[in-house]
């Protein structure tokens, strides 16, 4: 990859190529030899955000991971291009980065990405160096989950629940009330409430709510269903 120069004055951002590093969004020459390799071997998904958190640049795989072309991902916002929920857990870490309060974000999602298959993947986010001249602010990167998914009892071994959980927790999220699940389940409300408290330490949440997103997050609830249903692949035999 070629490094371009920086763009004479008046020259449209959309005119450059989009996965091309360039000098105009303050990337200064001892970046040059880092970020032309990264875009060029990493393998990985790579784009390049403005203090706004839109797209500067972004390399193939990374259009290829939000199926969309270059012309729609340039000037969106990263958030406009996820699942809507992931969409604002990242958007709150990465406005932090780009306003240089954090300098690293790092979180896995099972699915990044509407309209695709379930599949982990790891967002890393580094917030770049401030330049009064230039654009960029924030380095992002989206690497393929390569080991095994935390399960929902706190181990690495699928992340199946038990039937009686997967019950509790689809009517958590439905919102059905702590009686009302308990009459459903024949069981009493602290045998209920048993079971829930059980899955906040394993999954080291505070409440329901935190409950309900961290599953979504992990795949343990089917994204875009209602009622909430969890995948039977992550149900115990």
């Amino acid at each position: 990859m070629t490094i371009a120069p920086m763009a004479p004055h008046g020259l449209a951002v959309a005119d450059r190529p989009l996965n091309s590093v360039d000098f105009a969004y303050g990337l200064t020459r001892e970046y040059e030899h880092i970020f032309s390799s990264f875009f060029e071997n990493s393998g990985v998904s790579l784009a390049i955000l403005d203090r706004e958190l839109r797209v500067l640049d972004a390399n193939p795989e990374l259009l290829a991971l939000v199926g969309r072309s270059s012309a729609e991902v340039r000037w969106s916002t990263f958030p406009a291009l996820l699942h809507p929920y992931v969409a604002q857990r990242v958007e709150q870490r990465l406005i932090r980065l780009a306003r240089r309060k954090d300098r690293v974000f790092r979180d896995q999602f099972h699915q990044l990405v509407s309209g695709t298959a379930a599949a982990p993947v790891t967002v890393v986010a580094t917030a770049l160096p401030e330049n009064a001249e230039g654009k960029a602010a924030v380095l992002l990167l989206c690497l393929p989950h390569r080991g095994r998914r935390p399960s929902a009892d706190g181990g690495a071994a699928g992340g199946r629940l038990t039937d009686l959980d997967a019950r509790i927790l689809q009517g958590i999220a439905e919102g059905t009330t702590t009686a009302e699940m308990a009459r459903k389940l024949y069981l009493s409300r602290q045998g209920v409430e048993y079971h829930i408290h059980r899955m906040l330490r394993k999954l080291k949440v505070k409440n329901r709510a935190e409950l309900v997103s961290r599953c979504y997050v992990l795949g343990l609830l089917t994204p875009d269903a209602w009622p909430p249903k969890v995948p039977q692949q992550h149900r115990a035999p």
